[in-house]
């Protein structure tokens, strides 16, 4: 895999991260430093058994972070699947302007092409977990924006781009059928929606699971207050028919929030496998699969 995903990313070496935590946060300097991830927006180290460090790509990603530091003690902290607990972050003046922040570490196994999630009983825990995410106080939170990669915003405003891209890439799967179900989540998006709190990355390698259940949910530079249809991708990154059905029948969306809910799949999918095609990156075989999920499906 390219060890640089983005122009203007920083890397950070061993020795850079030992430094700026024996600077900045000594009593952490002298555990253990493991790398176990690298997604697409953070490095991820285990710091000793306990502590999760996550370092940042690039300025947009550090901001991101820095969203995670003020919002998520607010919104997870009752839900009912485990979430990181913000621990410490470290100002951006002693990390070359970017914002680095330490987590509890949570054990579990990232779903991925070898841990299937695809059950109804992961299906019904995720839909609780969404809906108590939902019920979460929405007031003052940030809106759809640069911020969460635009998820829970209108549709409407990714028309263009996703129809180009279904185009760019008609010789691999079936773009006339794409296209329907992309110009049915657009015309869907013509009604109104509450704006609730989402996640809005509910991607399997943000699922942790134990024992084949899903027990947490990581990652959340997604969060914000927009359209929960969002939300619903799950439905076709992460679950096949039965699974699909089960999360459908807990959150009971009308026709119009399922269909925006399959177009959200469609677009977050097609746009990863075009931007990271060229690398070896995991991303690429979990948008596969999701194209083929969303265009296979018949709901």
């Amino acid at each position: 895999m390219k060890t640089r995903l983005f122009a203007g990313e920083r890397v950070f070496g061993e020795g850079d991260i030992r430094e700026i935590l024996e600077f900045s946060r000594p009593e952490l300097a002298g555990l253990s430093l493991t790398p176990v991830g690298a997604g697409t927006d953070n490095r991820v180290y285990r710091l000793s058994e306990g502590l999760a460090l996550r370092i940042p790509r690039t300025i947009d990603a550090s901001r991101r972070l820095q969203k995670e530091v003020r919002w998520m003690p607010r919104v997870t902290q009752n839900l009912p699947l485990q979430c990181p607990t913000v621990i410490c972050d470290f100002a951006p003046t002693v990390c070359g302007s970017f914002r680095w922040v330490v987590y509890d570490w949570i054990d579990g196994t990232p779903g991925n092409e070898d841990v299937k999630l695809d059950t109804a009983e992961n299906a019904i825990r995720l839909a609780e977990w969404i809906i108590a995410l939902r019920a979460v106080d929405p007031c003052a939170g940030p809106g759809p924006g640069k911020h969460n990669f635009g998820r829970g915003g209108d549709l409407r405003k990714r028309a263009l781009r996703i129809s180009h891209l279904i185009g760019r890439h008609a010789p691999m799967f079936d773009a006339e059928k794409a296209l329907a179900i992309w110009t049915r989540a657009l015309e869907s998006s013509e009604q109104e929606f509450d704006h609730r709190w989402l996640h809005g990355d509910l991607q399997p390698s943000n699922i942790l699971t134990r024992n084949g259940s899903i027990t947490g949910v990581v990652d959340f530079g997604g969060l914000g207050v927009g359209d929960t249809a969002c939300e619903l991708l799950a439905c076709w990154t992460s679950f096949g028919p039965k699974g699909r059905a089960a999360m459908r029948e807990v959150l009971q969306p009308d026709d119009a929030e399922w269909h925006r809910g399959r177009g959200w799949a469609l677009a977050t999918a097609i746009e990863a496998f075009d931007y990271y095609r060229a690398m070896d990156h995991p991303i690429v075989s979990q948008s596969e699969n999701t194209l083929r999920a969303v265009l296979c499906d018949s709901s």
